[in-house]
Order: C-alpha cells, then sequence, then structure tokens
C-alpha cells in the first residue's frame, strides 16, 4: 500500500505542478484530509492571511511534517465593468443586458446542440483567450442598442481588473484561514500535535486581540 502511495504521490507532483494533491488511504469515520489542521481566525482577511503564513512557515521548520496548503488564500484577478447609468438608459440598456453580453463573450453561452448518439451535447460560443484576456478588446466590443446600432463598451463603460478575495471561508462569523500540512515518517497526528502544543500556545498568545489559531484535523477529533 504505501509503494503505491509512494509512486501515485511521485506521479501527481511530476505530471499536476502547482496543484495541490494528496494521497492517503481510505478513511474510516467521519472524513478528515490532511491530518494537521490549525484555523486561524481573526476580524481583518490582511491579517488573518499573514498569521496563516507565519504559523505555516513555523510548521514547515519541522521535518515530520509534509506538504503545507491553505483552504483559501490569494486574491483573484477579477474583471470590473463600471457603467455610466445615465448614458447607459439613452441608449436603452441596463446593467443586466451588459452583464449577460458580457457573460457571453468571457464565460461563453450555447448556441446550438449537436447529437452524440442518444445524446444532445451542447456547442458553446465565445470569444477567443487572447481576446477574453485583453481590456482593449473588451473595451471595443461591439454592444447591441434594442435600436438595432451597435456602440463599443468603452462609450458607457469603464473595464478594469481588481484583486478581489473570490473565497472567504468564515467561522463564527470570522474570516478563517486552514493551514493543512500532511505527514512524513510513521509518526501519528495526535502525536505530533501534543509535542507543538507549547509552541502553538506560544505563537497564540503573540497574536493581538480578536486572532485565534485552533487545532483542527485529527488532532480536534479526539
Amino acid at each position: 500500500r504505501e509503494r503505491v502511495a509512494a509512486r501515485l504521490r511521485d506521479r501527481l507532483r511530476k505530471d499536476y505542478v502547482g496543484i495541490s494533491t494528496y494521497v492517503q488511504p481510505l478513511e474510516m469515520g467521519p472524513p478528515v484530509g490532511r491530518p494537521i489542521q490549525y484555523r486561524v481566525s481573526g476580524p481583518q482577511i490582511d491579517k488573518v492571511r499573514e498569521y496563516a503564513m507565519g504559523l505555516a512557515g513555523v510548521l514547515d521548520g519541522n521535518p515530520n511534517i509534509g506538504d503545507i496548503v491553505y483552504d483559501w488564500n490569494e486574491p483573484g484577478k477579477m474583471l470590473k465593468i463600471d457603467i455610466a447609468q445615465d448614458k447607459a438608459r439613452q441608449l436603452g440598456l441596463s446593467s443586466e443586458d451588459v452583464a449577460q453580453i458580457m457573460n457571453s463573450v468571457v464565460t461563453g453561452s450555447a448556441v446550438t446542440q449537436v447529437r452524440d448518439d442518444i445524446y444532445l451535447v451542447n456547442v458553446i460560443g465565445r470569444a477567443e483567450d487572447s481576446e477574453r484576456g485583453s481590456l482593449e478588446t473588451l473595451e471595443s466590443l461591439q454592444i447591441v442598442t434594442p435600436s438595432g446600432t451597435s456602440i463599443p463598451l468603452k462609450a458607457f463603460a469603464k473595464v478594469s481588473y481588481e484583486l478581489e478575495q473570490p473565497l472567504v471561508w468564515r467561522r463564527d462569523r470570522k474570516p478563517t484561514i486552514t493551514v493543512k500540512a500532511s505527514l512524513r515518517g510513521e509518526i501519528q497526528p495526535t502525536d505530533l500535535v501534543a509535542r507543538r502544543a507549547p509552541e502553538g500556545k506560544r505563537i497564540a498568545h503573540g497574536l493581538p486581540a480578536n486572532y485565534r489559531i485552533e487545532v483542527g484535523g485529527t488532532g480536534e477529533e479526539r
């Protein structure tokens, strides 16, 4: 079993670079995932991220700790369209109209269906990758108004990219990042958590008020 797991880990590491993967035997009872888990929570997302990364740095110094991941962390690049509502209304356009058009261009929409044996498969039409990622192309996108005329998007809207948090997990209504790690060697998760308990308490006591670190994973189940 361990040989198979080692082969799978090696294959996943080589073939799926940049993707978080985890190999483990089937769990008996409630699923836990990576056995070592610590939840870092507090009112401000930036501070929670900072403390979570600091905790991960401490864990990384332990030879029994394997790969470390977060359940969420970095903000993502989001497309923002700021519509001048007065101009849009003069053209007979609403925010919903523009949203539907942009969704068709960026995400795609079904334009027809083809039959595959007994199944009907949607054919999705959308812009090319290079066009979907270009602000200049999106700004020049021709929007058809209810009167039948075409006008570029930039005539009544401003297109830009912004960094936003696409996903924020909360616990007790506070942003919470879970730092997760796999194990190396034969040590049991509960033993490792117990050994690191004094260090974990020291780190937790050094946090400002309203921020805390809690044990999750196998240690919490115990």
